[in-house]
């Protein structure tokens, strides 16, 4: 009887028992699913900052969060000096009325830096303390950095390239700074600087008044003449220095040059040079006096133009003539008119001469009027 009461159950019971409850089960109202703002336009407003020394804070974008979202509150790497990567965090909380419908927003992180700046230093900073010699044949040159110009904490940490030399030419440093104040670290290296600088060649001065010709004026005298200088001026010329002279010979009056060419001619030409290398002195050759004197002439009564009277000329040197003369002689017979009567005399003067080596001065002649000639008649047959 047991059994079948036991096998009732099983079969009968069991069954509605596990119905009940699961419709028990099914009856009871299900929980509301939140929904997730999305977040993925939130931003900072900056993530990358120059270091200048000033503190530096971030803050979310103005204009990147979700609608009803706002800032609750940054931590991490809020605000930062130095060099370097920081990580702020964002909380961020959802404000409108039906918030009940959201799920809480998680916590959002951002990576943001201050990078290294340049150090700002003008080339007017950097400069050698003297960038020109002059040739020494006794000892080196050697150039360096001008550190009363370079700013504060700032210094030389190397100098490369020809800094040291001897001989004539142009040269150039590179010059490495560095800065070495407290916040170094924040900023780049300073880049490199090249300075130019030079050895000039010695000089060698010479006295060129010294040098004057004895005499810088001679007159013509048909032979070639020659000027020259004071014998003491030549000791201000120093014995590596040759000497050149030209210009101090000619045979025609004129004005003329004479030239003095310097050079020098010791060891190592390339680092010496003269003050002067050329001496220039004027000087001339002055014409020779030359008088030329109109002939005494006879003119027939009732001539009405007179013809050249002609010319002598007096004080021609060596071998000089009349072949050195140019232009026409011009005559001129004063007053002489065709009513002259016979036994009048006038002056005749003669003009338009020139001549190289000479200043010609003009003596005049006499024309005097003779009876003319009568005309002999012809015998007849």
């Amino acid at each position: 009887m047991k059994k079948i009461i036991y096998l009732f159950v099983l079969v009968c019971v069991l069954p509605c028992v596990i119905i009940f409850a699961a419709c028990k089960k099914s009856a009871k109202p299900q929980k509301q699913q939140l929904i997730e703002i999305n977040t993925e336009g939130v931003e900072l407003s900056i993530v990358e900052f120059a270091y200048d020394g000033t503190e530096k804070e971030v803050s979310v974008l103005d204009g990147s969060l979700p609608n009803y979202v706002e800032v609750e509150s940054l931590s991490g790497d809020v605000k930062a000096t130095n060099v370097g990567t920081y990580t702020v965090r964002v909380n961020l909380k959802y404000v409108g009325e039906d918030a009940n419908k959201y799920a809480a927003i998680p916590t959002l992180e951002f990576v943001w830096e201050i990078i290294k700046s340049d150090f700002n230093i003008s080339s007017e900073n950097v400069a050698l303390v003297q960038n020109q010699f002059q040739y020494s044949s006794s000892s080196n040159r050697t150039v360096s950095v001008n550190t009363e110009l370079l700013p504060e904490n700032v210094q030389v940490k190397g100098i490369s390239g020809t800094s040291t030399a001897k001989i004539v030419g142009n040269y150039t440093v590179t010059v490495e700074l560095e800065y070495v104040g407290e916040d170094k670290d924040n900023y780049n290296p300073i880049p490199t600087f090249e300075l130019n600088w030079s050895i000039i060649p010695y000089e060698i001065s010479i006295n060129a008044t010294a040098l004057q010709l004895k005499t810088n004026t001679l007159q013509y005298n048909g032979e070639d003449q020659q000027v020259e200088f004071n014998e003491n001026g030549f000791s201000v010329i120093p014995n590596n220095v040759s000497i050149n002279i030209t210009g101090t010979t000619q045979k025609n009056a004129g004005n003329y040059t004479a030239i003095i060419t310097l050079e020098y001619i010791g060891e190592t030409p390339e680092n010496y040079r003269l003050n002067t290398t050329t001496i220039k002195r004027s000087w001339s050759i002055t014409k020779a006096d030359l008088t030329v004197t109109a002939n005494d002439v006879e003119i027939a009564a009732g001539t009405e133009e007179p013809e050249g009277a002609g010319f002598v000329c007096t004080g021609f040197i060596g071998d000089d003539n009349e072949s050195v003369i140019d232009g026409d002689a011009e005559y001129d017979f004063g007053e002489y008119s065709v009513e002259a009567q016979v036994g009048d005399t006038f002056v005749v003067s003669v003009s338009g001469l020139r001549a190289q080596n000479y200043t010609i001065t003009y003596q005049t002649g006499t024309a005097t009027v003779v009876e003319a000639e009568q005309p002999q008649e012809q015998e007849q047959e």
